[in-house]
């Protein structure tokens, strides 16, 4: 059974390099349009069926982030041009 709340960690990995609480906060209920408590130490405090239904891409992209997509054909043009030399 998983905990009620996210850790500090699944909030930072939520956040994407938000650093401070303040900006996890904003960012949580500004963007991702979830609800936010904030616990005594001031991080964020999100229950965890708050984001368990979220597409975290479209998410995302509300937000102005774009997920980092894989660009196969740079790849794979890097690889051969490694292999001629």
């Amino acid at each position: 059974m998983s905990p009620l709340f996210l850790s500090d960690k699944e909030v930072c990995d939520i956040c994407e390099g938000l650093k401070q609480p303040a900006a996890q906060c904003r960012y949580l209920s500004e963007k991702m349009k979830v609800k936010v408590r904030r616990k005594p130490n001031g991080k964020p405090l999100v229950l965890r069926s708050a984001v368990e239904g979220l597409d975290m891409k479209k998410v995302q992209q509300a937000a102005g982030r774009n997920p980092v997509q894989p660009d196969s054909k740079g790849l794979i043009l890097a690889f051969s041009a490694q292999a001629g030399t």
